[in-house]
């Protein structure tokens, strides 16, 4: 009995010595390392939580007492970091600073106003956060300027500054076009130009230049109506029942009208091979067209028939259609309704075969004797 009381004793102090050693989290005591959950609540979207100098998956850390280093990175901001003391679970906001750079305006002139995101700047240079910003520059007898910067490090913007001029605005009947004012091409349909008569010219693929002078004297807009310009491209093509596309687009007939430059031509019918082209059009054209036809083979394979000496037997014939073709050779033939025909030893078979595009056909014949 003492024996059976001193076992049972012995196996209650090891469960009680395995439970003694279960860790707790979370701030909860046991007999194990503590830990405490070490939260960040961040001002922006995208940062980086880092505790002891190592990544944190999401804005909960898991730490033990005592001391850690917390840090809090973002693009375009500055790093934030600090000492804690953790005796508990905790909470920190976190309101990570921009990183601010230099903007420097260099301007032509000595006087003029500098505006920096709709502020006024005193001198030339401020510091700016990283991004985009509105910049204007203002100076008497010249044009404002105003632009939007990207700036991610220090820089310098220069500005030059131009005389007042008057806007001449050119209006295009066409989306994609080319402007000159006095042989010089202009970005856009509007330029400033002084005082007085200039040539404006306007070119625009598959249309007419345009050229005119206009007399300037303040600000206008010159109404300009591009005329197309169209050739006609014809097909010929060597059978009927064809399909006509240019572009992708379906034509009726054989001739369509187009502007000058490279389109795609394309011509199917039914049972021949589609024809493809690039065509560059600089003047009327004709294209003659050759489809051909689209074929399907048919194989005719028969053994050559020898006695146990070697010699030959016999021959065989293959005629497809009454014309007599190779055996064991391929035989293209158009789509459709065809006749085959195999003889040997002055017995012959025949039999109908329909031909798909594309496809071929394979035909083995055997030789059945039967004894009655």
């Amino acid at each position: 009995m003492k024996r059976m009381l001193a076992i049972s004793l012995m196996l209650f102090s090891l469960v009680g010595l395995a439970f003694g050693q279960t860790s707790t989290s979370g701030g909860k005591k046991g007999g194990g390392v503590q830990t405490f959950d070490v939260a960040v609540q961040v001002n922006v979207s995208g940062f980086s939580y880092f505790m002891d100098g190592k990544a944190v998956g999401g804005n909960v850390a898991k730490v033990g007492l005592g001391s850690h280093e917390v840090r809090v990175s973002a693009p375009g901001y500055v790093d934030f970091s600090q000492k804690i003391n953790v005796t508990g679970n905790m909470s920190l906001s976190v309101n990570l600073q921009p990183m601010m750079v230099s903007l420097t305006v260099a301007v032509n002139v000595a006087s003029f106003s500098l505006f920096v995101d709709n502020v006024a700047i005193k001198g030339n240079s401020t510091q700016v956060s990283p991004g985009n910003h509105n910049v204007k520059v203002q100076a008497p007898g010249y044009l404002p300027f105003e632009t939007q910067v990207n700036v991610s490090q220090s820089m310098t913007l220069n500005v030059s500054l131009q005389q007042e001029l008057f806007s001449l605005t050119v209006a295009v009947n066409v989306s994609s076009f080319s402007l000159f004012v006095d042989g010089k091409e202009i970005k856009g349909n509007t330029t400033q130009v002084t005082g007085g008569n200039h040539s404006v010219k306007v070119q625009a693929p598959g249309y007419l230049p345009f050229e005119s002078q206009v007399n300037v004297s303040q600000s206008m807009t010159l109404n300009v109506s591009l005329q197309q310009q169209l050739f006609a491209l014809t097909v010929v093509v060597n059978v009927s029942g064809y399909s006509f596309f240019v572009d992708g687009q379906a034509v009726a007939g054989n001739m369509v009208q187009v502007t000058p430059g490279n389109h795609q031509v394309q011509v199917q019918a039914p049972g021949y091979m589609t024809y493809a082209q690039t065509v560059s059009v600089s003047q009327a054209m004709t294209l003659n067209v050759n489809l051909q036809p689209i074929t399907g083979g048919v194989t005719v394979n028969l053994p050559d028939f020898k006695d146990s000496k070697g010699n030959r037997l016999g021959t065989a014939d293959v005629f497809i259609d009454g014309k007599a073709v190779k055996v064991n050779a391929k035989s293209d033939l158009s789509p459709g309704q065809h006749t085959v025909k195999v003889s040997i030893f002055g017995m012959s078979a025949e039999m109908m075969i329909m031909v798909e595009a594309g496809k071929d056909i394979v035909i083995e014949p055997f030789l059945q004797l039967k004894l009655k």
